[in-house]
């Protein structure tokens, strides 16, 4: 349509800058809720808590790979059966190690 023809330098920058922002938070989310398990891990030995650092960092490369390579086709299929694989391992671990905070009392 007309009007989309219209975007400015300023507006495409702008556009630009989301899909950057959606990886940059991939990155950071995934990996600083698999780091705070950590620590609390390494506080409480004991606790049974899972160390899901691997799982954070595959999710968030998957997450990557999704915006990015599945376009290419014949790749489409073959990164949403992996991440849905690894989203559904990484999903389960951080409800276990939440599940064990909560039962240990520790969630405020």
């Amino acid at each position: 349509p007309p009007r989309y023809r219209a975007t400015t330098p300023g507006r495409a920058i702008g556009f630009l800058f989301i899909p950057f922002f959606n990886l940059y938070w991939a990155f950071v989310t995934f990996v600083r809720l698999a780091d705070g398990f950590n620590a609390l891990r390494a506080d409480h030995p004991d606790s049974g808590l899972r160390n899901m650092r691997g799982w954070a960092e595959a999710k968030a490369v998957l997450f990557v790979c999704y915006w990015t390579i599945a376009f290419v086709p014949g790749f489409l299929s073959l990164v949403c059966i992996t991440d849905f694989v690894v989203f559904v391992l990484f999903y389960r671990g951080i409800v276990a190690n939440a599940n064990a905070v909560i039962g240990r009392g520790w969630a405020v």
